[in-house]
């Protein structure tokens, strides 16, 4: 096995996941000749050893999903087959291209989860059919952009389980504070945030814009009104440091964007990467 095999291998401790990469390293390889034939050599390696680094992460995201599911043998079976299936191939295949170009740990790492989300995603779902686009749009993403589609799906999409919460009425607005303070926190200050920011996410199909209409922020926190549940927004937006910046970025135009399915796809693997946890996505 040569040095370049086994860089990528060392990532998976074996089973189906170490099959999977030792064909996605074996195509990969073949797919980068080919792309960057007529690059200096320079550009060669450095093309191959962001491959590798993508790869490992990709090798140990598909280690933790294989030993997650040991008792679903049809997730096993995905991860053997995936390469022979020709729509994750060329996901694959776009995916490897991207990574190669960058050296973007962040980006090796959004791409990974991408690649690990479709492998399980249902035929024709939501999460298979807006992960080519997500794929397409990563690379052309900078880290400022990510992070405005991850405030994106935290104020419109993502929600704790259940919500609102087994809580008194009472404690519900210091337990939706601490929560939102929890996951806004590590994502923000996004930085300054130009309208040609949102016309380059509109552009990449990450965003729709409303030039006309800002969304009320104070809806989107809230709880459904018939829950029963209320809380004190406005303390949140000119009291709490997350609050006040939130409220800023709103103001200045991100009210008027909304994530679509790419966006909302790439802001939660964005949101899951820098807390370091797991959402489910249960898009129906």
């Amino acid at each position: 096995m040569d040095p370049i095999t086994s860089a990528a291998i060392g990532g998976a401790v074996g089973g189906a996941t170490g099959k999977f990469i030792e064909k996605a390293l074996d195509s990969g390889k073949k797919w980068l000749k080919k792309y960057f034939e007529e690059h200096q050599p320079e550009a060669q390696e450095a093309a191959h050893r962001n491959m590798l680094a993508f790869l490992n992460d990709l090798a140990k995201r598909l280690q933790e999903v294989e030993n997650s599911v040991k008792k679903a043998p049809g997730v096993k079976n995905q991860i053997e087959e995936a390469v022979t299936d020709p729509d994750f191939s060329a996901l694959l295949h776009d995916c490897m291209i991207a990574s190669a170009r960058t050296s973007s740990s962040e980006k090796h790492r959004v791409l990974a989860r991408l690649v690990s989300e479709r492998l399980v995603a249902e035929e024709e779902s939501l999460i298979a059919l807006s992960a080519d686009l997500a794929c397409k749009a990563i690379p052309r993403l900078s880290p400022k952009h990510l992070r405005i589609l991850a405030v994106l799906v935290l104020v419109y999409g993502t929600r704790p389980t259940p919500f609102p919460p087994r809580v008194a009425h009472e404690q519900f607005h210091c337990w939706w504070v601490a929560w939102l303070e929890k996951h806004l926190t590590p994502i923000m200050p996004v930085g300054k945030i130009t309208p040609n920011d949102y016309a380059h996410l509109t552009a990449v199909s990450c965003i729709a814009y409303d030039f006309l209409t800002s969304r009320d922020l104070e809806e989107r926190l809230s709880p459904p009104r018939e829950s029963g549940f209320r809380w004190n927004c406005d303390e949140f937006l000119t009291r709490t440091d997350v609050g006040r910046e939130l409220s800023k970025l709103w103001e200045g135009g991100m009210g008027r964007a909304l994530a679509t399915t790419v966006g909302r796809l790439i802001g939660i693997i964005v949101t899951d990467e820098i807390l370091g946890i797991r959402t489910v996505m249960a898009w129906g």
